[in-house]
Order: structure tokens, then C-alpha cells, then sequence
């Protein structure tokens, strides 16, 4: 699977006064393209939940190169960079009319129902390869 690509306009809840969109809101941004990314491979949050299994993120960046404007669309291209089985990376770059304006990362451990590191099954694994 190739990059992923998630739709997002910029809402006037997103923006401060000036217009632009405040920067905590990307990593929420960051969070449904990797749940619509997840469900485009395969599984859902709800589906590894039911199976004893978490993706909590331990590390997230962000990047910030241009402001994200008021009613804008954003094209939010995300992929797995990284995934070890116990560990798992999802890269995201944002485009603005076709120019990227934003690059980030989050890290997420795989966890158990206790909260403890665990691998994921082989079915799931084989979902999520490094694209």
C-alpha cells in the first residue's frame, strides 16, 4: 500500500484570530488519518482493542513549515515507516493547495490489557508492514 491520504478542511474552531490553525490541532489531525489509515489496511482501534492489544503513542513530532488556514483543505499523507511488532511508526505530511506545510511522526508501543509491552498477533502484524 502506498501513502495514505486523508482529507481535512480547516474549521473556524481550528484557528485563532489570525486565521491560522493552532498547532496542538495537528497532532488530532495526525490521529484520524492513522485511525482511517488502520481501517483502510484492515483493522480498527475497536478490532485490537477486542483483541487484547493497544497503540499507545510514546513519541510525536511535528514539524511546522507554513500556517494551515482557516477553510482550507489539508491532504494528510500517512504510511507506516516503522514497525517492529512491538513498536510502530506512522510518518504524516500535510499539503496546503499541493504544498507540504507540515511534517510530523508518532511512535506508539503495543500493549496489553494490563498496559504491559507486548508483540502483536501474526494476523494483525501481517496488516500493518512498512510501506
Amino acid at each position: 500500500m502506498s501513502k495514505f491520504c486523508y482529507r481535512y478542511r480547516v474549521r473556524y474552531k481550528d484557528v485563532d484570530r489570525m486565521g491560522v490553525m493552532y498547532y496542538s490541532r495537528y497532532f488530532e489531525i495526525f490521529e484520524e488519518a492513522r485511525t482511517e489509515l488502520l481501517r483502510e489496511i484492515g483493522i480498527t482501534y475497536r478490532e485490537m482493542e477486542e483483541k487484547g492489544f493497544s497503540l499507545p503513542v510514546v513519541e510525536a513530532h511535528c514539524r511546522y513549515k507554513r500556517p494551515a488556514l482557516y477553510d482550507n483543505v489539508l491532504e494528510v499523507y500517512c504510511w507506516v515507516s516503522e514497525f517492529t511488532g512491538v513498536r510502530m511508526t506512522i510518518g504524516y505530511d500535510v499539503l496546503q493547495n499541493g504544498v507540504s506545510i507540515a511534517q510530523g511522526s508518532t511512535t506508539h508501543a503495543v500493549t496489553n490489557d494490563s498496559g504491559r509491552i507486548t508483540r502483536l498477533s501474526p494476523e494483525i502484524a501481517d496488516l500493518i508492514k512498512v510501506q
